[in-house]
C-alpha cells in the first residue's frame, strides 16, 4: 500500500466551482500585489466537491471589460486578453465542440496587474470550465464540471484508479502547467473520501529537506476517469514577476527539538489558565484550569539560533469575535388574556416561574436603564420603534433578561441599538449601538474631534466603572486592544482573574467610537455560580509544554517572512507545533474541549496481518475508498466485532444517506440513518460482541428495514441450518435477498456465532457494490 504524509497539517482544497473563483478573483483585485495567506486546515476526511455554476451570457467577441475602472481601450485590452488564454489554453484542453459559449471577467489591480477569469460552458448549460490567470500567464485556478444524472451512483462507486494512478495524473497535469516549478514539490497529502467522486491531493513546496507549507498545490482527479477536476494555486507571487524567488534561510546547522522548546517556554511561554465547558444536555457547567500555548501563529522559534521570529504578515489571525445580541427578531410579549376564562391551576414549576418573575424589572425600565447608560434623551426614544423580549440565559436558566431591539429611520438617518439587560438585578449585559446618516457624519458626532488611545481607554474605563458590577480594576486584566494612532474605533478586552490567572469565560470587552466620542459596544460576562479548582500540585509549564509537543508535534518548516530588500521571498527556517492542545495541570495530562483526555492522533491504515487472508482485497478496497474503522498497522481479520465498531463502520452510510437514496435500488432507503446511528452510539453497550443475526438487525435498521424485519411470519428462512433465532429470521432474510450476506458451501449461515471483523467489511463491501451497479 502506497503511504503519504498524514493530515496533521494538511490545508483545505477549496471547491472547483465559478462562484468561489470569481469570489477569489475579486479578492484579487482589491488586494493587488498581496502576500496571500496560507489556506485554513482541512479537516479530517473533508475534501473539495464539485458545483455547477450558472450559465453566462455568451460574448462572441468581448471587446469590454466587467470588472471596475480602469480598463484599457479596447486594442489593448484585445491583445493582453489574447495572452492570458494564449497562457491557459496551453496547458488546459478546451473541447470546443462540447464548451461552445464563452464569457470572461477582467479586473486590472490597483498595482496595475491584469486579472482574468474565464468561462467556457456548453450550450446546455450542463457543463463548464473556469479558469483564472494573472497577465504574466500564472494559472491561479482551474475547475470542471459536468452534469451527470447519476451524479449520486458514481459518488458511491469505487474507485477504478488506484492512488499511485491518481498521483501519477496529477503529476503530470502539474508538470504541463507549472514545468521546472514544479520539481520543488512533493506529495503532501492525498485523500479519497467517501462518497466521493475524486481523489483530492495535496503538494506542498520543501526545500533542504524540509516542508514549506505557505505553498501548497492542490489538484482534484475524477477517481472513475482519472480527469483532471480541479487545481489551484493561491499562494501567488509579490510583485506580479513571472516566477517566485526566494531567499533561503541555510538548513547546514539547527537546533535540537529540546533547545527550541527550551527557548519556547523562556522566550514565548505557556500559560495556565482557568476556562470552562457547558454541557447543554446535563446543564452543567464545568470550569477547569488548563495550559496552554501563548502564541503559535505569529512568534515562532528560530531552527536556525533559538531567537524569536516574529512573521510579518501573520495568515489568519484574528481577534476573538464580540458577542451579538440576539435581539435583531422582536419578540413582543403580551399580558393579554385574549378574553380566555375559566379558572385554571399552575404547576408547581409554573409556580416557581411566577414567583421569580414578580421580582424582575419591567420591559419599560431595562429600556431605561440603557438610554441612561448610553446617553439616549428621552426626545430620540420617542422616535424610536422598541421591541422587548424576556427569555432564560443560555447557561444559566435561572437568570432571565430583557433583550432590547430600538431603531429609528428616516430619508437621511437610520439608527439602531441592542442590549440586553439581567431582568433581576438590572446589569447591563450586552448593548451595541449604530447610526448612519446619507449626509456626512452621524448624529452627535464632531468630525474635529478624534479621541486618542489613552483619551478612549480613559472614556472606556469610566463608562465600565459606572455600569459594571464587578470591580474593573481588581477583578480584570486588560489581555487585548488596538493602539492604532487616530483609529476610528478602539477596542478594549478585559479577562476576568482568579486565583491569579486568568479566566477566559468571564470578561467585559468595550468599543469605543474615537470620532463621536461615545460607547458602540459593550459586553459583560461573569458567572455568578462558579467553582473554580485551587491551584495545588499541578505539573510544571516544562512538563506540560513538553507534553503538547508530544501530542502535537513540534517540528521544523520553511515559512514566509516578508520580502527582502531586493524583492525575494524571505524564507526562514522555524519549529512550529502541529496544533493547540490543552494540558489538565493536574495529571500533566493532554486534554479536548470538554476536559476529556484527547484522542491519540489518527494514524493512516497500514495493515500489515492481511497477507494471505480470505478478506485482504475486500479490505483493502474498502480502505483505499476512505472506508474503514481502525488504523495503525493492525486490522486483526479474525477478531470478534463489537457493536460500536460495527456501527461506526456504517457511518459511511447513514450520514451520507441523501447520496444512497437518490439511487434507484431499494437496498438503504432509509434518509434519516443518522438518528439511529446516534442511538446505537450513544448506547452503554457499544463494546458488546456482535453475533452474525444481531449484527443483521442493526444494518436492517440503519437501512431503514427494522420494522419489516420484526414480521418474521412473511419471511421463509433463507439457510439451510436451523442456528438462528426466531426474532432475527426476518433479518437475515433481508440481508440474503438484498446479496448482503452468503452461506457457507452446505448452505448454512450460523447467525449465533460471533461476526468477525473480516466478516463485517464483506457486508459493507457487498453493500457498496450493488450500490455501484447502478
Amino acid at each position: 500500500m502506497e503511504k503519504t504524509q498524514n493530515a496533521k497539517f494538511v490545508k483545505f482544497a477549496l471547491s472547483a466551482a465559478a462562484c468561489f473563483a470569481l469570489l477569489f478573483f475579486a479578492m484579487l483585485a482589491s488586494a493587488g500585489a498581496v502576500n496571500a495567506a496560507p489556506m485554513p486546515e482541512m479537516p479530517a476526511g473533508a475534501e473539495p466537491t464539485a458545483n455547477a455554476t450558472m450559465p453566462m451570457p455568451a460574448t462572441e467577441v468581448p471587446s469590454a471589460a466587467y470588472g471596475g475602472g480602469g480598463a484599457a481601450d479596447g486594442a489593448d485590452l484585445e491583445a493582453k486578453m489574447r495572452e492570458a488564454l494564449t497562457a491557459v489554453k496551453k496547458v488546459i484542453d478546451i473541447d470546443e465542440k462540447i464548451y461552445v459559449n464563452f464569457n470572461y471577467y477582467y479586473y486590472p489591480d490597483a498595482s496595475g496587474n491584469d486579472n482574468w477569469n474565464f468561462i467556457w460552458y456548453s450550450k446546455d448549460g450542463n457543463a463548464n470550465i473556469n479558469a483564472t490567470v494573472l497577465g504574466n500567464g500564472r494559472v491561479l485556478y482551474y475547475g470542471k464540471y459536468d452534469y451527470d444524472e447519476k451524479y449520486a451512483s458514481k459518488q458511491v462507486r469505487f474507485a477504478e484508479l488506484t492512488k499511485a494512478q491518481a498521483a501519477a495524473k496529477a503529476e503530470a497535469f502539474l508538470k504541463k502547467m507549472l514545468g521546472r516549478e514544479f520539481e520543488g514539490y512533493r506529495l503532501y497529502y492525498q485523500s479519497l473520501s467517501y462518497p466521493s467522486d475524486r481523489y483530492s491531493l495535496v503538494y506542498v513546496l520543501a526545500k533542504n529537506g524540509y516542508d514549506y507549507p505557505d505553498f501548497q498545490l492542490y489538484a482534484d482527479v475524477d477517481k472513475i476517469t482519472g480527469d483532471i477536476l480541479s487545481f489551484s494555486n493561491f499562494r501567488y507571487d509579490y510583485a506580479g514577476s513571472d516566477a517566485f524567488e526566494f531567499e533561503y534561510q541555510s538548513a547546514s546547522s539547527v537546533i535540537s527539538r529540546q533547545e527550541a522548546l527550551d527557548s519556547y517556554l523562556e522566550n514565548i511561554g505557556i500559560e495556565l489558565i482557568y476556562t470552562s465547558y457547558y454541557d447543554y444536555e446535563s446543564r452543567e457547567h464545568k470550569i477547569h484550569p488548563v495550559y496552554r500555548l501563548k502564541n503559535n501563529y505569529d512568534e515562532y522559534i528560530s531552527a536556525a539560533d533559538g531567537s524569536v521570529v516574529e512573521i510579518a504578515d501573520p495568515s489568519g489571525f484574528m481577534p476573538l469575535p464580540m458577542p451579538r445580541a440576539e435581539a435583531e427578531s422582536a419578540k413582543a410579549m403580551s399580558a393579554d388574556s385574549g378574553g380566555m376564562g375559566g379558572a385554571v391551576s399552575f404547576s408547581e414549576a409554573e409556580l416557581t416561574e411566577l414567583a421569580k418573575a414578580g421580582g424582575y424589572i419591567t420591559a419599560d425600565e431595562a429600556v431605561a436603564i440603557i438610554a441612561k447608560a448610553f446617553d439616549l434623551a428621552p426626545a430620540d426614544l420617542e422616535n424610536f420603534t422598541v421591541n422587548t423580549y424576556l427569555e432564560s440565559d443560555y447557561m444559566d436558566r435561572d437568570k432571565y433578561l430583557w433583550g432590547i431591539s430600538m431603531y429609528s429611520s428616516s430619508e437621511t438617518m437610520y439608527e439602531n441599538h441592542y442590549a440586553t439587560v439581567d431582568a433581576k438585578t438590572g446589569t447591563i449585559i450586552y448593548y451595541s449601538g449604530s447610526s448612519y446618516s446619507v449626509y456626512g457624519p452621524a448624529k452627535g458626532q464632531d468630525p474635529g474631534r478624534a479621541y486618542t488611545f489613552e483619551q478612549a481607554k480613559e472614556a472606556a474605563l469610566e463608562k465600565i466603572r459606572e455600569i459594571c458590577p464587578a470591580d474593573i480594576d481588581a477583578d480584570f486584566e486588560l489581555v487585548s486592544f488596538n493602539d492604532e494612532k487616530g483609529a476610528a474605533s478602539y477596542y478594549f478586552n478585559f479577562q476576568r482573574k482568579v486565583n491569579g490567572i486568568l479566566f477566559d469565560g468571564n470578561g467585559v470587552s468595550v468599543s469605543f467610537d474615537s470620532i463621536a466620542g461615545k460607547i458602540s459596544h459593550y459586553s459583560f460576562r461573569w458567572f455568578d455560580k462558579a467553582d473554580f479548582p485551587k491551584l495545588s500540585k499541578i505539573v510544571s509549564p516544562e512538563k506540560a509544554l513538553g507534553k503538547i509537543a508530544d501530542y502535537a508535534g513540534y517540528d521544523i518548516y520553511y515559512t514566509s517572512n516578508g520580502l527582502t530588500e531586493d524583492g525575494k521571498i524571505n524564507a526562514v527556517l522555524v519549529y512550529k507545533f502541529g496544533a493547540s492542545v490543552y494540558v489538565d495541570p493536574f495529571t500533566g495530562k493532554c486534554i479536548d474541549w470538554n476536559f476529556e483526555e484527547a484522542a491519540a492522533p489518527a494514524v493512516d491504515p497500514d495493515y500489515k496481518d492481511l497477507e494471505g487472508h480470505w478478506g485482504e482485497n475486500t479490505v483493502w478496497t474498502l480502505t483505499n475508498n476512505g472506508i474503514y474503522v481502525w488504523g495503525g498497522t493492525i486490522f486483526n481479520p479474525d477478531a470478534a466485532i463489537t457493536k460500536g465498531e460495527l456501527v461506526s463502520y456504517l457511518r459511511f452510510f447513514a450520514y451520507n444517506a441523501y447520496y444512497f437514496t437518490q439511487i434507484e435500488s431499494s437496498i438503504f432507503v432509509n434518509q434519516f440513518a443518522y438518528r439511529q446511528m446516534d442511538a446505537y452510539s450513544s448506547g452503554a453497550d457499544a463494546d458488546k460482541i456482535l453475533t452474525k443475526q444481531e449484527a443483521a438487525k442493526i444494518v436492517c435498521e440503519i437501512a431503514g428495514y427494522g420494522e419489516l424485519g420484526q414480521h418474521t411470519e412473511i419471511f421463509a428462512y433463507p439457510f439451510n441450518d436451523d442456528n438462528c433465532d426466531a426474532e432475527y429470521r426476518g433479518y437475515v432474510a433481508i440481508m440474503k435477498a438484498f446479496g448482503l450476506i452468503l452461506g457457507d458451501e452446505d448452505g448454512n449461515y450460523d447467525g449465533t456465532k460471533t461476526l468477525t471483523r473480516a466478516e463485517a467489511a464483506a457486508i459493507i463491501y457487498n453493500i457498496v457494490m450493488t450500490f455501484g451497479e447502478n
